[in-house]
């Protein structure tokens, strides 16, 4: 069964011919892609990612939304799947921008490492 990120390489017509959104080819894509799971850094990257969400306060504001979601009886929400869509757009929002940046730098290294190797 192929990653997600592998998936999102592959054409709408299934084809891997067509140019991923980052305007790399999907054989790059594909290629860093194995690289960084084999490696071991997507771990390394989910932690810290969740380390900075927390030192933020983001995750706090998360559960605030998500009770004040669940709270609200307008909301219509029946299940975990409902929850979640009702607050994924404003919960990526919430994402400080310094916890962006700091990704977009770790991230910007280890590809430069693959890149090196």
């Amino acid at each position: 069964m192929p990653t997600q990120a592998a998936a999102a390489a592959t054409a709408p017509n299934g084809n891997h011919s067509s140019i991923h959104s980052s305007g790399a080819s999907p054989d790059i894509v594909a290629e860093v892609t194995r690289r960084i799971l084999e490696s071991g850094e997507l771990g390394k990257l989910e932690s810290h990612l969740l380390q900075l969400l927390q030192e933020s306060g983001w995750s706090e504001n998360l559960r605030n939304l998500c009770q004040e979601r669940l709270r609200d009886p307008t909301a219509n929400i029946g299940n975990y799947e409902e929850l979640r869509n009702s607050v994924d757009t404003q919960a990526k929002e919430m994402v400080p921008e310094a916890v962006k940046a700091e990704m977009v730098k770790k991230i910007a290294v280890l590809l430069r490492g693959m890149c090196e190797e």
